[in-house]
């Protein structure tokens, strides 16, 4: 998990995209992602640079257009 970044997100973003998944599909992987860094860093301490608002950015992005 250390080695995702944010370049990574969005290549996988673009990808599903490109699949014709729907925003509310990539919301809820978003949410999937954020939850398992959250679990990570609370029970094995702090994850390089990955912060929660990375995610929840993402994740409104999609909210608000599905």
């Amino acid at each position: 998990m250390a080695s995702i970044r944010g370049k990574d997100l969005a290549s996988e973003i673009k990808a599903m995209e490109g699949e014709g998944k729907g925003a509310n599909h990539i919301r809820l992987h978003l949410a999937v992602i954020s939850h398992l860094f959250n679990v990570a860093r609370r029970e094995y301490g702090s994850l390089h640079d990955h912060r929660p608002q990375d995610f929840a950015d993402a994740e409104a992005t999609y909210s608000s257009e599905g």
